[in-house]
């Protein structure tokens, strides 16, 4: 329960809920000898509009009522808060989980969301929310907390970077190439999770296992029913490249015929997905010709980067001048390009993740290495871990405490198991693997992890679907990238000899 007279739905501050000390030291109101309350004797009317921002209880004056909105002091004290929680947690978990074979990304997508409702929100509610503010009320109208916007702000920069690295390491000729000996599996590991997921959204808009179409909480107001079976459809067939790539080489499989298979399979299905999702974006919520003009912009947005290629190619050469080395102002010009095409697409109806996207799929290949060793280590270090932090966030406990949203939940992790991990085993088994290779490239190809929260993400900000349904998708997406890493250990064991080894490009570690 919030204590009285807060001025947030929530606690909009940490020293109205640290200890006697802590608060102390900090300089609470009460207790000005802290480094905040010796600056505010100072003079400071900001810096005090700070602490009564941090404090808790009722105001003391009408013009302490009126100071709520909390000033770039209070913000910045915040987010290094929020940054040393965030990071230390990461750590934590990455030291704890590694011993039990999961990537660092796993570890750092599971302790976001530990720090959100699902966890620390259940275990100490007053601290959850202290740190990680939803809203404020301003007036009597509940705002988005500006801390909670700076979160998302960070963590879609975060996800934007990635997304480019994403791209940047896309082989398509490699893709091309291992793909004359795994068409049919790749094929299957797309069409049947597109196919079972629509399934199971017409039925979820339909009324199936006491789900109500009409409430906004699962499905956007404006969302008909083809275009949530498209998207789930879409959800479950997702893969997540990056933790697949991530896996094969923290166990040496990456040059291996799984390796091979999985890598293929997983790269050319994110990407024909993730253009799917772009045209469905452009209609979502959208009038007729809005949704034309949106495609219309992306194909452009396309072409034109396309047309550049030579242009890119000739920045490549100048780039490299050196040799080995990356001139210091080439990463600058690669930097505003990115920028600028996450903004174009943006503005056109489309994501800032697909332009970044793209961007990285026509940069020139021989940038891959130098960029992905500087932009790499910062976005998955500090940006990424930000963007699960914001991600958990939006969780809604109430879905797991309604019988209806655990029946959602079993049935969308029934489905995302046996349409993406089950077909591509079985139809992997059929062009030759054997069962125990099989089962690996299902479990690996069943791992969603990032790729999944953007889509889900870029779902909910488009209002395709509601806050109910992105639990349940985010659950899911914890439940199927935690289970690869072990069920791959445990099929590899298994393994008939290992055939020639196939060379495969790596891609950034997110």
């Amino acid at each position: 329960m919030v204590p009285a007279g807060n001025h947030g739905k929530y606690p909009s501050g940490l020293t109205s809920l640290l200890p006697l000390g802590i608060a102390r030291w900090l300089g609470h109101p009460s207790h000005p000898s802290g480094p905040l309350g010796a600056v505010s004797r100072i003079g400071a009317t900001n810096l005090r509009r700070t602490i009564i921002y941090c404090r808790c209880g009722p105001a003391e004056n009408a013009a302490d009522k009126e100071a709520t909105v909390p000033n770039s002091v209070a913000l910045t004290i915040h987010l290094l808060v929020q940054l040393t929680v965030v990071l230390g947690a990461c750590r934590l978990a990455g030291a704890l989980l590694g011993r039990l074979g999961q990537p660092q990304v796993v570890a750092d997508m599971i302790a976001g969301f530990a720090l959100g409702p699902v966890a620390l929100g259940l275990l100490a509610p007053p601290v959850q929310q202290a740190l990680f503010p939803r809203e404020l009320e301003l007036a009597g109208v509940t705002v988005a907390h500006p801390s909670a916007q700076i979160l998302h702000v960070l963590g879609q920069l975060g996800v934007t970077l990635f997304m480019f690295l994403v791209g940047l390491s896309f082989d398509g000729a490699g893709a091309i190439r291992h793909l004359r000996s795994a068409t049919t599996t790749a094929a299957a590991s797309l069409a049947g999770p597109l196919l079972i997921g629509s399934l199971l959204g017409l039925a979820l808009v339909g009324g199936a296992l006491g789900v109500d179409g009409s409430d906004a909480g699962w499905f956007g107001p404006d969302t008909p029913g083809w275009q949530a079976a498209w998207f789930l459809g879409l959800a479950v067939a997702v893969s997540a490249f990056p933790v697949l790539a991530r896996i094969l080489e923290e166990t040496g499989a990456t040059r291996t015929t799984v390796g091979t298979v999985a890598l293929a399979c997983a790269a050319t299905d994110d990407a024909v997905a993730w253009m799917m999702l772009a045209a469905l974006m452009a209609t979502a919520g959208a009038a007729a010709h809005l949704g034309v003009l949106a495609v219309a912009g992306g194909l452009a947005y396309v072409a034109v980067l396309v047309a550049l290629r030579p242009l890119l190619r000739r920045l490549a050469r100048w780039a490299t001048e050196g040799g080995d080395t990356l001139r210091p102002a080439a990463l600058g010009s690669v930097l505003v390009l990115l920028t600028a095409c996450a903004a174009t697409t943006e503005a056109i109806g489309l994501h800032a993740v697909f332009g970044a996207f793209v961007c990285g799929l026509v940069m020139p290949r021989e940038l891959t290495a130098h960029l992905t060793g500087r932009i790499a280590p910062l976005t998955t270090t500090l940006l990424l871990p930000l963007f699960f932090a914001s991600a958990g966030l939006r969780i809604v406990t109430d879905t797991l405490l309604d019988p209806r949203g655990w029946l959602v939940l079993v049935a969308v992790v029934l489905v995302a198991v046996l349409s993406k991990g089950g077909v591509s085993a079985l139809v992997a088994r059929w062009s030759g693997l054997s069962w125990s290779q099989s089962a690996s490239v299902g479990a690996l190809l069943n791992a969603r992890g990032l790729m999944e929260l953007v889509l889900i993400d870029v779902a909910l900000r488009a209002g395709l679907i509601g806050p109910k349904l992105y639990t349940v998708l985010a659950l899911m997406t914890m439940v199927t990238t935690f289970a690869a890493a072990p069920v791959f250990t445990l099929t590899r064991r298994h393994w008939p000899a290992a055939t020639a080894p196939v060379p495969v490009d790596r891609v950034p570690a997110g």
